[in-house]
């Protein structure tokens, strides 16, 4: 499959947990499987993907690890905080970027 800079795609990660549900100490997007945290593994991928222009990760207002890993330098990538939720849509965010998801069964 040809990729074309016109189908360019934004991604979106919501990476916004806390392990409250795990009573975890650390969030499971942190955990590690193998050498990398899961987040990394799912972030390696798509900044390496030719049809991906960016990655934007949604993170928690009170993250303390997203800083820590190599990844997140990467030019790809892009924060938000707080502004998704299992209660609150992300659609107004949405559509005030012109970022357009399609997560079906995330929200």
């Amino acid at each position: 499959m040809k990729h074309s800079s016109v189908n360019k795609i934004t991604a979106i990660v919501p990476a916004a947990g806390i392990g409250s549900r795990m009573s975890s100490s650390i969030p499971k997007q942190y955990l590690p499987i193998g050498s990398k945290t899961v987040l990394e593994h799912t972030l390696s991928i798509l900044v390496s993907h030719p049809a991906v222009s960016h990655v934007v990760v949604a993170l928690n207002k009170n993250d303390t690890h997203f800083d820590h890993l190599a990844i997140a330098s990467h030019h790809k990538i892009a924060r938000i905080y707080g502004l998704l939720s299992k209660t609150k849509k992300p659609w107004p965010f949405l559509k005030m970027t012109g970022l357009y998801l399609c997560l079906r069964g995330l929200f």
